[in-house]
């Protein structure tokens, strides 16, 4: 595997893995994502990582299917409790760790997992990310900052209704500001190459030829 591609699984799954203590003490790492972007990260998990099986299911009240993988393999727990994936509010070691070059690729996996890049119904273009509430965006922070790209971080608690009882949804939201920096950041990631999933920043070249045809 290349530097590269590890520091992007790394990103992806900092951002969409559950990573915990399961039955008998042990730790287990899982992820869920759509089945129709499931391809373009299968490859590099199933050779570099070992994992070899996968399900498939579609969530009650969902449109989409998710697949599911899951695995237990020892040593590479003891790497994921080192680096706090099971502690996300006390920060990011792992990014910090990796050279300025290979930083944008872990921004790219992130960005797959719980970012966004969208165009609104009124063409107003977003460039965000999602987490939980309280957890610690230092590396985010630290990549925006380093890049000059303006940011705020959003804290949100609501009440929901799921089944007739209330519920507390709490959640954190990063997102950038003003249209030149989300096109900058959307260049940063485009660099990355073919890791991943293009289709979140290819929404920029929409907004591009909506705005030539508008005369912006």
């Amino acid at each position: 595997i290349s530097q590269e591609q590890h520091c992007y699984l790394l990103g992806f799954f900092w951002a969409d893995c559950y990573f915990g203590e399961g039955k008998g003490g042990r730790y287990s790492f899982s992820f869920e994502i759509k089945t129709d972007d499931f391809e373009h990260v299968w490859g590099l998990i199933k050779e570099n990582l070992g994992f070899s099986k996968f399900s498939t299911r579609t969530r009650v009240n969902s449109k989409n299917s998710q697949s599911r993988i899951t695995m237990a393999q020892q040593k590479y727990m003891t790497f994921l409790k080192n680096n706090n994936f099971h502690k996300k509010e006390q920060g990011c070691p792992i990014f910090h760790s990796i050279s300025e070059k290979n930083q944008p690729f872990f921004i790219k996996g992130f960005l797959d997992g719980d970012g966004s890049v969208s165009l609104d119904k009124n063409n107003s273009f977003r460039v965000s990310f999602n987490g939980a509430y309280g957890q610690s965006w230092d590396f985010l922070e630290d990549f925006l900052k380093k890049h000059q790209l303006d940011y705020n971080i959003y804290n949100k608690r609501r009440t929901v209704q799921r089944n007739g009882i209330e519920k507390i949804h709490s959640y954190s939201v990063v997102e950038v500001l003003k249209n030149k920096n989300k096109i900058q950041f959307c260049e940063l990631m485009k660099k990355c190459g073919k890791i991943g999933l293009m289709r979140k920043v290819d929404v920029l070249e929409r907004f591009l030829q909506m705005r030539k045809s508008k005369g912006l």
